[in-house]
């Protein structure tokens, strides 16, 4: 809304003798309103307006969101960095001079999480039994630096790799003795950093340090008053308190971090187990085509997926992870794919076909998440190799233009790989206008001429 003030001159009315005369005070005039726009999770975002050059100073601007005053909005051009679903909303602008105010039009941002499907960003590992070499990888875990825990199953060993993918140390070899294994299926991490291993044909839980020294194994496990054996457990996953979850035949049951037996958590055969940070227990049941959800008592709180191929259908899953969203994301092993689901268990996204090149799988049998959410490892099993997921692929930071600079858009990504930016005036249809290696910057000398558009880099092999 423009308030329009007039005011009459003084000296005309004391006088008396004088014509009237009438001066307008102009309050700001926004001549280019901000655009509704939609961004991917984890992207940046911004909304800008323009004023007319003839519009009076000083102007200042607030910024609001769905109608409340946005702290720190004071500047022409709102930035959001990394926005999440909670970003979504109506945005507008509040312009004031000496004069009076105007008030933008409503510009909405959709955060597209339908769209949320991570990027390649590399591979780990090749064929081989050499130091990081694989043969068959199966179970994952991430530690909170971002150092990569592996099972190179046919190997019978455990390999560390850094946060790029870097070989670090390896342990074990086949074998029944204390660090020996039969089969690494599953690995997990505690809060000091002390390592899990599903030790599958030994029928054991295997117990390591952080620098991969053995320090125990347990085997048993009470039920209906009497003890038994491991039989084949395949998945293992530990909560906040550093309490144990191990999946086999019988089902799941919980111990303390020394091995000691706490009870029977859930019934039946388990293929894969995981835990959100609220509590809850996720396991993939021997159909391999149902996700269950459960409290940590083993009372069932939900359940999705049917066999088949379409979106949300499973074949043969062998492999869960959680987010720190509580986001499930679901090794789809059958169907050569990752699905994602939230923690209610609907579709959001899913990625991969049978291949081998980036981004296809063969057999992809288990999946893991960093601490951070930023980065999806996928064990390819019948690749050989673990290929990693990267949700910020490509940085980019805008730098909004004054009345007559260019429009500044930089890429910052991956070392080796090269990013094409695109624009689209309409979130579906995109235009590359530069590609180059990371890190560079892309200047819009034309961005007054075109109709508003956001942009994305995507990554090249």
């Amino acid at each position: 809304m423009k308030h329009r003030i007039y005011t009459v001159s003084a000296l005309a009315i004391l006088v008396g003798m004088l014509p009237v005369t009438l001066t307008r005070a102009q309050t700001p005039e926004i001549i280019s309103q901000p655009q509704s726009l939609g961004a991917l999770p984890e992207v940046n975002a911004a909304f800008a307006v323009t004023v007319s050059a003839a519009s009076p100073g000083p102007l200042s601007y607030q910024w609001l969101f769905n109608g409340t005053n946005l702290s720190g909005g004071t500047a022409r051009a709102l930035s959001l960095i990394k926005v999440q679903p909670t970003n979504a909303g109506a945005y507008q602008v509040i312009v004031s001079n000496p004069f009076g105010s105007s008030t933008s039009a409503v510009a909405s941002l959709m955060v597209n999480a339908q769209a949320a499907a991570p990027a390649f960003a590399f591979t780990v590992g090749q064929l081989g039994s050499g130091p990081g070499q694989l043969n068959y990888p199966l179970g994952l875990a991430v530690d909170n630096i971002g150092n990569l825990y592996v099972c190179d199953t046919r190997n019978s060993r455990m390999q560390k790799f850094s946060s790029s993918g870097a070989y670090l140390a390896q342990w074990g070899s086949s074998g029944s003795g204390p660090g020996q294994f039969n089969w690494p299926d599953g690995v997990a991490l505690d809060s000091g950093g002390n390592i899990f291993v599903a030790d599958y044909q030994n029928n054991r839980v295997q117990k390591f340090s952080p620098s991969g020294a053995y320090l125990t194994n347990w085997n048993r496990f009470k039920q209906f008053g009497a003890l038994y054996g491991f039989q084949l457990p395949a998945s293992v996953a530990v909560d906040t308190s550093n309490e144990v979850y191990v999946a086999d035949y019988p089902g799941i049951q919980r111990y303390a971090d020394d091995g000691t037996w706490r009870t029977n958590v859930v019934n039946g055969q388990q293929n894969a187990v995981a835990l959100d940070n609220a509590g809850n227990l996720y396991a993939m049941d021997m159909s391999s085509v149902l996700v269950k959800k459960y409290t940590v008592a083993g009372a069932l709180l939900g359940q999705w997926g049917a066999s088949g191929t379409n979106a949300g259908q499973l074949r043969w899953a062998q492999g869960l992870a959680v987010d720190t969203n509580g986001n499930v994301y679901v090794a789809d092993t059958d169907n050569n794919r990752v699905q994602k689901f939230d923690s209610n268990g609907n579709f959001l996204a899913q990625w991969g076909s049978y291949g081998t090149n980036r981004g296809q799988f063969y057999f992809p049998c288990r999946v893991a998440v960093d601490p951070a959410g930023k980065y999806v490892f996928v064990a390819d099993t019948s690749n050989n190799r673990i290929q990693v997921f990267s949700y910020v692929p490509a940085s980019l930071a805008a730098a909004p233009p004054s009345n007559t600079g260019p429009f500044a858009v930089q890429v910052t990504g991956f070392p080796g790989y090269t990013y094409t930016i695109q624009a689209s005036t309409n979130f579906r249809d995109w235009i590359p206008v530069q590609t180059n290696p990371a890190p560079f910057t892309f200047f819009d000398t034309n961005w007054a001429n075109q109709p508003s558009r956001f942009y994305r880099a995507v990554a090249s092999p």
